[in-house]
């Protein structure tokens, strides 16, 4: 008799243990998603994302911008304020289909504050001299980009008006190492100079906003396998 509590025991230690385990951890023991494998090449999985992934993702950033006209006052604020932005779906590969530097652009960008009261867009046009479509990039360098860091995907249920823009399931990625670094970018290049955008704003996370699950775990897998083979290594070139 004393057997069964035993095993019981065993079976509620594991499945504690289990519930313990951050998500990434369950993350990287996914097999890879249909349309690549552990064999698979930078080139094939930049494909297979930006065929399946890239234009279907929303981007957040958390960087310091002036978002409006009257958002700074260079007179009296001596850094622009954090703010949590949105950038919509429509992005694309624009780097090479080899490369560790990843640049993606949109050819017709809208942003939004993720932290206003009711979330509307940005005015980009009030921060430029030309009328839309704006076009934006994203850039970062994958050899400085965790590849277990971060968080797989999770629903955001705690804020459903950042869930509108943003997408319901989002995935967090963020720089290598012991130190912060801000290694993620964005840019729009129409903007005024002194508004953000003009150059590369930079955070050191990136969060991935996607429709439903199974779209932010087949980017989750296969971005982070990537970025796993962009890691340097003592025996092949920096940035191979």
């Amino acid at each position: 008799m004393a057997k069964k509590p035993l095993k019981f025991l065993v079976h509620v230690s594991l499945l504690l243990i289990a519930i313990s385990l951050p998500p990434v951890a369950f993350a990287q023991r996914n097999t890879p998603p249909s349309g690549i494998n552990e064999h698979s090449t930078i080139q094939e999985i930049l494909e297979y994302l930006n065929r399946t992934s890239f234009p279907y993702a929303r981007i957040g950033l958390r960087v310091a911008v002036a978002k409006s006209v009257d958002s700074w006052n260079p007179n009296v604020d001596n850094r622009y304020p954090d703010e949590f932005l949105v950038f919509s779906a429509g992005f694309r590969l624009a780097s090479a289909l080899d490369d560790c530097h990843l640049v993606l652009r949109n050819e017709n960008i809208t942003v939004y504050d993720a932290e206003d009261r009711d979330i509307k867009p940005i005015d980009l046009k009030g921060l430029t001299e030309s009328s839309p479509p704006y076009v934006a990039e994203f850039g970062t360098w994958l050899e400085t980009v965790s590849h277990n860091g971060g968080k797989a995907p999770f629903l955001q249920s705690k804020n459903p008006a950042r869930a509108d823009v943003l997408g319901p399931w989002e995935l967090k990625f963020q720089s290598r190492g012991f130190f912060v670094r801000s290694i993620f970018g964005v840019k729009i290049p129409a903007l005024k100079q002194g508004f953000f955008g003009k150059d590369f704003e930079t955070s050191d996370t990136v969060r991935f906003g996607f429709d439903d699950r199974a779209a932010a775990e087949r980017f989750n897998s296969g971005f982070r396998r990537l970025i796993k083979l962009c890691q340097p290594r003592s025996t092949k070139p920096r940035w191979k």
